[in-house]
């Protein structure tokens, strides 16, 4: 088995641009998402058995949707989950039908995905005891061009992530 989600994976730039916006939140408790860890959810998969991650490849790889763009402008947390995030205002929609047609052909294979509406965010620090101020955050421009299916492995130290395939957008 493996802890597998289908993600948005920032380039270089970006990142230090998204790290530089989370430093700027001061947050002083919790434990802050080291800036390599930094991703968009789009579906989260949680333990796949290795037999079918190929029809996943396979149908992640027919896919044909256009690149967007992403601004990352505000910023909050959630109680309840004790998060800190960065996110867009608005939900572009061929991001929206990327997480629908992943979610489709997820469940097609027989794999059980959360069916809450799709909130795209970046979390940045987690185990917060203390709420951070949603706002406005200067924007980050982020030209998707390609989406990927991410491992997620547990250490002592927290989560790693590594970036199994990626696919391009048109």
């Amino acid at each position: 088995m493996k802890r597998l989600f289908f993600a948005l994976w920032p380039d270089r730039g970006v990142r230090a641009q998204l790290a530089e916006r989370a430093g700027l939140l001061q947050i002083d408790t919790g434990r802050p998402v080291p800036g390599e860890n930094y991703h968009v959810t789009l579906v989260f998969l949680g333990n796949v058995q290795e037999q079918d991650i190929p029809g996943l490849l396979d149908a992640a790889g027919r896919l044909r949707i256009s690149r967007f763009p992403l601004q990352i402008d505000r910023c909050g947390w959630w109680k309840r989950a004790k998060v800190a995030w960065l996110a867009p205002e608005t939900t572009p929609a061929p991001l929206q039908e990327l997480v629908e047609q992943i979610s489709r052909f997820s469940i097609n294979a027989g794999l059980s995905i959360d069916n809450r509406d799709y909130s795209p965010h970046l979390t940045v620090a987690r185990k917060l005891s203390r709420p951070v101020t949603a706002m406005s955050i200067d924007p980050v421009h982020w030209d998707v061009g390609e989406f990927c299916l991410v491992e997620s492995i547990t250490h002592q130290q927290g989560a790693r992530y590594r970036v199994m395939k990626s696919w391009a957008l048109f």
